[in-house]
């Protein structure tokens, strides 16, 4: 079963060739380069979020949620899991997975929820020592992991069902209820169905009219959510550019009857801009999204951008075609 609701391509443009260095080298790079500063800090603006009167504001440690499409991630290296561009062809070779655990632990993130994951398996293999939660079918699966070390906790993990819209080819979403400095925060982490990134959203196209139906069920779980006095958050690959006040945003936010603060606002996916043939996008389409009592419980998110370092031939390809993003509670 694919990973993908649809083949495999740029978002919003071709699949361009990307370089000249193997995957080897790259991989041993980043070894040499794990305790450098990979990270991109960037200064999200105001969003006008204030202290919920209703929740306390704590004096906490940091903690830093990442979310990361990683694109196709398998338990065995074999062809057909995803569809991409290059069909049978696409398979990782054991530099590109070790290259790709490099990059996971110089993230140096407390939570790592993953999108595109085959099976549990193929997340324990490529974080060993990490604590690893999944929900969903093989080739379907959504997967959180806990970084060595991290004092995060989670209590629980679940499935958001209705989120696949009763589909196997659309996902469930995963919900982690997170402990971190005596607040409880529920997390939910989704990938949403692709084909409506840009497109007017009341678009007549079925991709839209899918995704349509999917802001329905998280509208549904927002309100639960608020009606509850719970904290919360979305995270993950949400196929849809939220800027410009964006019907998608508009509605999570009249779900939840106030703004919602999001790590994004104004950026765009960098992480590949040190290669000049790399796909270049104009906005993220993967997000961090948190109520105004995350931000009272926690503090204010900034956002971090990871940067790839790979240059060889179609490396996005065997990274990943989305940047690993990180909301920073200091």
């Amino acid at each position: 079963m694919s990973c993908s609701d649809d083949v495999k391509k740029g978002s919003f443009s071709d699949l361009p060739d990307m370089g000249l260095d193997s995957a080897a080298d790259s991989a041993l790079d980043l070894r040499n380069d794990v305790d450098d500063e990979p990270d991109q800090a960037i200064d999200t603006p105001d969003q006008g979020i204030d202290a919920a009167p209703d929740m306390p504001v704590f004096t906490v440690g940091p903690i830093k949620i990442t979310t990361w499409n990683i694109l196709c991630l398998r338990e065995i290296q074999e062809p057909a899991f995803c569809n991409t561009d290059m069909g049978n062809e696409y398979v990782r070779s054991p530099e590109q997975v070790e290259a790709l655990r490099l990059h996971a632990e110089a993230i140096g993130t407390d939570l790592l929820f993953l999108q595109e994951v085959e099976t549990r398996a193929a997340v324990v293999n490529l974080l060993p020592g990490w604590e690893v939660f999944d929900i969903g079918t093989d080739g379907q699966k959504m997967a959180v992991a806990i970084a060595p070390g991290s004092t995060v906790k989670i209590r629980e993990v679940s499935a958001l069902t209705e989120l696949s819209l009763g589909s196997s080819q659309l996902r469930q979403g995963l919900v982690a209820l997170v402990d971190h400095a005596g607040v409880s925060v529920r997390i939910l982490s989704v990938h949403l169905k692709s084909g409506c990134q840009v497109a007017p959203f009341e678009s007549n196209n079925a991709n839209c009219g899918a995704l349509r139906d999917q802001l329905e069920v998280l509208k549904d779980w927002i309100r639960e959510r608020e009606a509850q006095n719970q904290p919360y958050m979305m995270v993950g690959d949400f196929n849809r550019t939220l800027e410009d006040n964006d019907p998608f945003m508009l509605g999570l936010e009249d779900a939840a009857g106030k703004p919602l603060y999001r790590t994004t606002v104004g950026q765009r996916p960098s992480c590949w801009d040190h290669f000049p043939d790399a796909p270049s996008y104009p906005s993220f389409i993967d997000h961090h999204i948190a109520s105004p009592t995350v931000v009272a419980a926690w503090g204010t998110p900034t956002l971090n951008i990871y940067n790839y370092t790979e240059t060889y031939p179609d490396a996005w390809l065997y990274v990943s075609d989305h940047c690993a993003i990180t909301a920073n509670f200091e």
